[in-house]
């Protein structure tokens, strides 16, 4: 790997004294969140910024979000076309 590179990080090639590194866990996440094919001792830097690490944390915490309200609101719907169909009142009409 190019040492220049080696300090920098994977997402952003921010130099940071504060480092995450790439364990096999990170990596998991990172490819999941960016849809790349980071690997480990793949030539490129193996680790994120602090900076990065905290919007990648941010991000997790939306996407568990919209999952649960995503699940919330089709459980609603859910139970609301049962009233209906408990109360004989079609709900697509």
């Amino acid at each position: 790997m190019n040492e220049g590179l080696n300090h920098k990080c994977r997402a952003c090639l921010a130099l940071d004294k504060e480092m995450i590194s790439f364990d096999e866990k990170v990596i998991l996440i990172f490819n999941d969140l960016t849809n790349l094919e980071v690997k480990s001792n793949d030539g490129l830097p193996q680790h994120v910024c602090k900076s990065c690490w905290d919007i990648i944390e941010l991000f997790i915490q939306f996407r568990e979000r919209c999952m649960s309200v995503n699940w919330s609101l089709r459980n609603n719907l859910k139970n609301l076309e049962n009233i209906f169909l408990a109360s004989g009142v079609n709900s697509k009409n």
